[in-house]
């Protein structure tokens, strides 16, 4: 059986940045990269409703937020996302993980832009 998120198109390709904490200087907890993951799925602008939500929240940068949907996210909210232009993302909150059908499995990860990766974008 092919997922929806198959069968929907996966248009987009990422770069997934896995980081985890670890001792930095001065013994202070700093988010260091472990690996690199290629994932293809969809990257799409936040709703106006997502916007509203965000904003009443308190979340600063909200015109930048975007959500990216694939079948299996491998990272979680310490990752950071590098889209197809070179832009850095970094990922809000916890990926949704949405599993009640196999037919329908998708995770859903909010982002907001953190800056462009050097090199990343044409002119």
């Amino acid at each position: 059986m092919v997922s929806l998120i198959n069968r929907v198109g996966s248009s987009h390709t990422v770069t997934v940045v896995l980081r985890e904490m670890r001792d930095g200087d001065r013994a202070r907890q700093v988010p260091v990269e472990t690996g690199r993951v290629t994932v293809y799925g969809r990257l799409q602008e936040s709703s106006s409703e997502d916007i509203t939500a965000a904003a009443a929240a308190g979340e600063i940068g909200v015109m930048t937020v975007k959500n990216f949907i694939c079948p299996r996210f491998p990272g979680d909210d310490l990752s950071q996302v590098i889209d197809g232009d070179g832009v850095l993302y970094n990922v809000v909150g916890e990926p949704k993980r949405h599993r009640g059908s196999r037919a329908t499995a998708r995770d859903v990860v909010r982002l907001r832009e953190a800056g462009v990766v050097r090199g990343g974008r044409d002119g």
